[in-house]
């Protein structure tokens, strides 16, 4: 009877083991969820065709799988450097016409995460990074104000506007004189680095002759700094395009 209580005792302590060894494995590639801290790029979707083994209309970790693979072929063709796909969706459109095949159609989402190395990229990177994706949205012959970015530090801020501009000055865009901007900041009375609304935004735009405004802001978390900054049309205030990018 001893001999019974120990092998069982025994049993019982390889499960739990086991089971602890188990959850701090890392989860597969298709399995893995976006986080706050993540670099989001975009989401993506698929339209694909799949045999697997007995239909019962439920995603197998086969069909995950393959719809990961799937998903990152086609944000190779769309995005540059590394990333990850992450909160894979997959739902079966089509069943199969003939069972004996296995033959469907599912459909699948996902989210692009970049996994560029951070440490040591600058603000100066990054804005140039998210310039250049910007400019790609907007008309020719586009006079651009930056108006602001908002952040927790006048110094930041600045430093973000000297580098946009130069960044919009170097790829041949027109941008506004920032001596005329800077009279019209003192007698509208607004911080570089404070929040400003996107009809004062337009407002001062349309002082300036511009067509496009762009605004902005620098969030910090523990580990890193990320800025996003929005294209306003003068005209409409609707926002033409915008762009996100992180830094150290």
């Amino acid at each position: 009877m001893k001999k019974f209580f120990l092998k069982l005792i025994f049993a019982l302590l390889v499960c739990l083991v086991g089971s602890c060894v188990s959850s701090n494995k890392p989860p597969k590639p298709y399995e893995q969820k976006t986080s706050p801290s993540d670099d989001i790029i975009s989401t993506i979707n698929i339209e694909f065709e799949f045999y697997n083994n007995g239909w019962d209309t439920q995603i197998h970790s086969s069909t995950k799988e393959f719809a990961y693979v799937k998903l990152a072929e086609n944000a190779r063709g769309k995005y540059d450097g590394s990333f990850e796909i992450k909160d894979i969706k997959i739902i079966l459109i089509q069943p199969p016409n003939d069972e004996t095949k296995a033959l469907g159609t599912f459909y699948a989402t996902g989210v692009v995460v970049s996994v560029e190395e951070l440490s040591g990229r600058s603000i100066g990177v990054a804005i140039n990074k998210a310039v250049r994706e910007m400019i790609t949205g907007l008309p020719e012959n586009t006079i651009i104000a930056v108006i602001n970015i908002s952040s927790s530090s006048m110094d930041l801020s600045l430093h973000a506007v000297d580098e946009i501009e130069y960044n919009l000055f170097s790829s041949k865009m027109t941008i506004v004189d920032r001596r005329i901007l800077d009279r019209i900041r003192s007698e509208q009375n607004f911080q570089m680095s404070g929040e400003v609304s996107d009809d004062s935004a337009v407002s001062i735009g349309k002082m300036l002759g511009a067509n496009v405004v762009l605004t902005g802001s620098i969030t910090e978390t523990a580990s890193v700094k990320r800025i996003n900054i929005r294209a306003l049309d003068v005209k409409t205030a609707k926002i033409m395009t915008m762009a996100r990018e992180t830094f150290r």
